[in-house]
């Protein structure tokens, strides 16, 4: 089917079920308690995957719009709401169909079992419904179409009618969808009759119900306005009862003056606190009114009174004659009340229109509502005004004309706070509306804000309404139902009909699907036992099956192979048969126990062949069980794991021992120490490590090979091995390094013997294939306790002394102690130093002149400079390179200080060549550190390509030691630097491993007389006899000599004599830094010293 019109195809479909869910949408929202579309959606995402998604959205989108049109509220934010709960239905239905793929796999396109449709309902309808729910709620609540107070129950509706679509029409949209299936097929005809019927039966239940509960919350709702209207009504007759009271004392006591009037009315208005006041008002003819006036004042306590009426201003002012008048004679109470003595209530039209129509009636009237003038705050009011009749001459009362009106000043709100007080339910509004009065001023009460004197009526929805009659008026009481009070008497028998009913039809669903699912399980289970039948024959495990007391009953080919009991020859017999004899009974016990408990056990296991060879094999057992759960066979599988368990021990050895040596690993050794460690601390008893090393090993490696070197650390391995106890410890750490640990060993007298046991032994030479070596050790030595207490203290420390040993001259031992310790201190602290030094600029050149020798001192000249490092140290000043160029090289600083050293003397050497200052030859010293570790070809081409010197104006000083490593490498780099014009110095010639070959063999052009021979040439015969031999020798071999550390001018012309061709020190200059050593080269005369 083309992408679009299956697209269009879901749309619609989800449209059209979508609006018969709408059907059942509870107001105000949208949510339906059933709502197919949202199952539809999910099957249509898990047949199609996202190709659906927008078919989805589109359906969902339009129906909402469709509804919206349909109740005449389409409006932009309807349109934007659509839209949004269009995308949560997308993304429900997406989410839905990754849950059910995620932890279902492949299993929902079959559902054959009965779990399998639980779960599928389960991911894509009660989980997944939340999302959908959510999103469409929180649109409505923006939206402004649910009230707050009952989202709650909009949410649960949405996600219950979302969930119910799932779990009812998620499977029937499948079984359409997949018809062309014959197992889906047989399923949709199955299930659609049953399935619609169930439903339309529990939709049917749900709406009988629904009706019935509508009709008991209303119900509800009027006996709750009832119990409002009594209290009111009943308010009502007390007002009447007041005012008639009021009136047979009126009647009883024609000449009462104020004081009875106050305290008859005094508990009244105590008893009566929503009566404002209570007054008494003379009908007076005009004729009367000076009369009536005078007579007032004299009986009134406020002196003087008239009759007044107020004006367009509302002040107060002598009334205007008229026929009659009807005044307030007396009032209580009088405070906040006394400008109404006197006042004319004839004059005010509200009150003259309920005056009249109490003449008429002769019975109570009640005026429209007035703002009560004699309160601060604005409120409601009405008058009651009760006719009193003039009296006859019996004493008994006249019907006309009346006397004057018995009159209660009333505030409308508390009359009414009092007459509901206890009798308005929670979250339920009411308002009094006067009928008869304008409905600009027709508001007399709202239960849910104070009402500030007479309002217009409001247009809030009634849902229950009843008229009161107030006098002679026509009140209406008018009662709102709030979504909490809905919330709060929502029946839920519907409900729990629907869902009943809708849950059975989704279980009906299940329970088909789960019937014709199994049809097709035992299908395939009969092909899959051919199959297993097949795989049991030639599978590679041998397979065992045996009844619950161990007999066998069958096994397979490999079966036979490994044991080498064919299958008629093992039948009938217990397995105990193939037991070795290797494990103890309680091995088979908990074996047992285990199988029994979890139905399981897998392990390795020792068993005999027929042939009585012993062989391991990994065993499964698992128990078969019958219906009821009762074990009826246990099933077997085996291999023979005899290569494995070899591989394995062989990986077992490897990993805690030496591959070339077979002795005892790092990791071996650490174990060994620890427990040893332990035990002396339980104890007691000493350990000792010896840390020990090959000397010049590296020298061996490079000069005879690899080969070579490793059967050499093998021989030396099996010297060391007779050497040490059972219970001792030989180990190799790496490369040439080897430790031994020493239990319960003796007192320091005794290592120290027994270190030089080793050292004897070692020191004779190995034959190596015909070819005889001869080595030297070095050991290092820390004992426990006084060394260390634990590993990596007493490795250290053995580590330490081991150092110290090689520093000493190698082929010796070294008991560690704490002077080692301080040195190693330093050492670190002085490497850490250096570090900062070579960042932060400290290192610096000191320059010191070297002069050619002529006939007389009056023919030497300057040749060139020798570059001198010096450490412009922060706190210790200027440091000499004896104090720091040993750590520096045995740490590597020295190559990249080196190189700096070098760039450095390079650039001065130009800039004094620039300046016309007769430096020709800059000598810069090079360490065997460097030719080892540094890319030292590319270190001395770049400084010089760098600086611009020229290669003959630089000659490198290097030490006899040098000559002593790898002799091809630096020969090969010695005769590169020579093929470029630089010089090559030996340094210090004469104190180290001197040899003629050498120095036939390298390309040198300088050697150079070590000041310790130099300084005492005039006193000691022996020193001068070796210099006048070292210049013999350089002349012989065409090499110059240069001596170093002159600082007498006899030992120079001692030299002279000899026939030394140049010399350096402190006669001529001292190092001095570059600034100094301009001046000083400036101040020469023609280059001579």
């Amino acid at each position: 089917m083309p992408l679009l019109k299956l697209q269009f195809a879901i749309a619609l479909a989800y449209a059209l079920l979508a609006a018969a869910g709408m059907v059942l949408a509870i107001p105000p929202g949208y949510a339906s308690p059933l709502f197919p579309a949202a199952g539809l959606a999910l099957a249509v995402a898990l047949q199609f995957g996202r190709t659906a998604l927008p078919g989805i959205w589109l359906g969902s989108a339009g129906a909402n719009l469709w509804h919206s049109w349909h109740v005449g509220i389409l409006s932009p934010t309807t349109t934007v709401l659509a839209v949004v709960i269009g995308i949560g239905a997308m993304l429900q239905a997406w989410f839905g169909a990754w849950l059910v793929r995620r932890w279902q796999g492949a299993r929902w396109q079959a559902l054959e079992q009965e779990q399998d449709s639980a779960l599928l309902l389960l991911l894509g309808g009660v989980l997944a419904c939340v999302l959908s729910a959510s999103v469409g709620t929180a649109a409505l609540l923006a939206a402004d179409l649910v009230h707050p107070a009952g989202l709650a129950f909009q949410w649960w509706n949405w996600y219950l009618g979302d969930t119910l679509g799932v779990l009812i029409f998620a499977p029937l949209s499948l079984c359409l969808i997949n018809r062309h299936d014959p197992v889906w097929r047989e399923r949709l005809r199955r299930m659609v009759v049953p399935v619609l019927l169930a439903l339309g039966l529990a939709v049917a239940a749900f709406h009988g119900a629904a009706r019935w509960e509508g009709q008991q919350q209303q119900d509800q709702l009027s006996a709750d306005a009832e119990q409002i209207a009594k209290g009111i009504s009943a308010r009502l007759i007390t007002h009447r009862e007041v005012l008639a009271s009021l009136q047979h004392f009126i009647g009883a006591t024609p000449d009462f003056d104020y004081e009875q009037f106050r305290l008859f009315t005094q508990i009244t208005l105590q008893d009566n606190p929503d009566i404002f006041a209570l007054s008494f008002n003379d009908l007076v003819a005009d004729a009367e009114r000076l009369d009536y006036e005078a007579r007032i004042s004299a009986l009134s306590p406020l002196g003087a009174f008239q009759i007044t009426e107020r004006d367009a201003n509302g002040q107060l002012i002598r009334a205007q004659t008229r026929p009659e008048y009807l005044a307030v004679r007396y009032i209580v109470p009088l405070a906040g009340n006394r400008p109404a003595v006197g006042y004319d209530i004839h004059s005010d039209p509200v009150r003259r229109v309920a005056i009249e129509r109490a003449r008429a009636t002769d019975a109570m009237a009640v005026t429209a509502p007035i703002l009560l003038v004699q309160e601060q705050q604005q409120r409601v009011g009405l008058l009651e005004l009760l006719p009193v009749a003039a009296a006859s001459d019996d004493g008994q009362p006249a019907a006309k004309p009346h006397r004057g009106f018995a009159v209660a000043v009333v505030k409308v709100d508390q009359m009414i706070d009092i007459a509901t007080r206890g009798r308005v339910p929670d979250n339920l509004r009411f308002e009094l509306v006067d009928l008869q009065a304008p409905p600009e001023r027709g508001l007399l009460y709202r239960s849910d804000a104070p009402v500030p004197g007479p309002s217009p009526v409001t247009s809030t929805p009634v849902d229950w309404s009843t008229d009161l009659r107030m006098g002679d008026r026509d009140w209406q009481l008018r009662v709102a139902v709030t979504e909490a009070y809905r919330q709060q008497h929502r029946p839920w028998l519907a409900w729990a009909i629907g869902l009943v009913g809708l849950l059975f039809a989704a279980l009906l669903q299940v329970l088909l699907l789960g019937m014709t699912g199994h049809a097709a399980i035992i299908q395939r289970k009969n092909t899959q036992l051919l199959l297993a039948e097949k795989v049991f024959d030639n599978s590679g495990e041998a397979i065992v099956v045996t009844d619950t007391l161990g007999m066998v009953l069958c096994t397979n080919p490999a079966f036979s192979r490994i044991t080498g009991y064919a299958p008629e020859e093992i039948a009938g017999r217990n397995l105990r048969l193939l037991q070795s004899g290797r494990h103890s009974r309680d091995f088979y016990r908990d074996l047992w126990r285990q199988l029994k408990r979890s139905g399981q056990w897998q392990g390795e296991i020792w068993n005999r062949r027929k042939s009585g060879e012993l062989y391991p094999e990994w065993l499964t057992i698992a128990t078969v069980r019958d219906e009821q759960g009762a074990p009826i066979h246990y099933v077997g599988t085996f291999s023979d794991i005899s290569a494995a368990k070899q591989a394995q021990e062989q990986i077992q050895f490897l990993a805690y021992h030496d591959a070339l040596t077979g002795l005892a690993n790092r990791m071996l050794c650490m174990d060994r120490i620890d427990h040893a460690l332990a035990h002396s601390r339980r104890h007691g008893g000493r350990i000792a490590l010896l840390a020990m090393d090959l000397d010049r090993f590296k020298l061996i490696n490079d000069s005879y090979g690899h080969e070579v070197g490793d059967r050499l650390l093998k021989a030396v391995a099996k010297r060391l091995q007779h050497m040490v106890r059972a219970e001792d410890t030989l180990s190799r750490l790496s490369g040439d390094e080897f430790l031994i640990v020493l239990f319960d060993t003796g007192d320091d007298h005794a290592v120290s013997t027994k270190c030089e046991a080793i050292l004897a032994n070692l020191s004779r030479p190995f034959d190596l294939g015909g070819r005889q070596l001869s080595i030297s050790f070095s050991i290092g030595v820390a004992v426990y306790p006084g060394d260390g207490d634990d590993t990596a203290t007493l490795l250290r420390n053995a580590d330490t002394a081991l150092y110290q040993a090689k520093k000493s001259g190698r082929n010796t031992r070294r008991l560690f102690d704490q002077q080692m310790n301080q040195e190693v201190v330093r050492y670190v602290e002085t490497r850490d130093a250096l570090k900062l030094a070579l960042a932060h600029g400290e290192l610096e050149l000191h320059y010191q002149p070297q002069i050619a020798l002529g006939a007389r001192r009056k023919d030497d000249r300057l040749i060139g400079a020798e570059a001198l490092l010096r450490w412009n140290h922060p706190e210790r000043g200027l440091v000499m390179p004896d104090d720091f160029i040993g750590v520096a090289e045995e740490s590597g600083l020295i190559v990249p200080i080196g190189a700096w050293v070098l760039r450095q003397a390079c650039r001065q050497a130009v800039a004094w060549q620039a300046a016309g200052l007769p430096v020709d030859i800059i000598a810069v010293n090079f360490s065997a550190v460097q030719f080892r570790q540094g890319k030292i070809d590319a270190v001395v081409f770049d400084a010089l390509e760098e600086s611009g010197l020229a290669p003959e104006c630089l000659d490198l000083e290097i030490t006899e030691s040098i000559l002593l490593e790898d002799l091809q490498r630096v020969l090969a780099a010695l005769q590169r630097f020579e093929a470029r014009g630089i010089q090559l110095s030996i340094d210090d010639f004469g104190t180290g491993f001197s040899s003629l070959s050498y120095l036939r063999q390298f390309p040198v052009h300088r050697l150079k007389i070590d000041r310790s021979f130099v300084r005492d040439i005039l006193k000691d015969p022996g020193d001068r006899a070796l210099v006048q031999t070292i210049i013999q020798m350089a002349r012989n071999l065409n090499l110059r000599s240069i001596a170093e550390g002159v600082e007498d001018p006899l030992v120079l012309e001692q030299l002279r004599a000899l026939g030394c061709n140049e010399a350096q020190g402190y006669l001529f200059s001292r190092p001095a830094p570059p600034e100094a050593f301009t001046r000083w080269l400036a101040g020469l005369g023609g280059g001579k010293p």
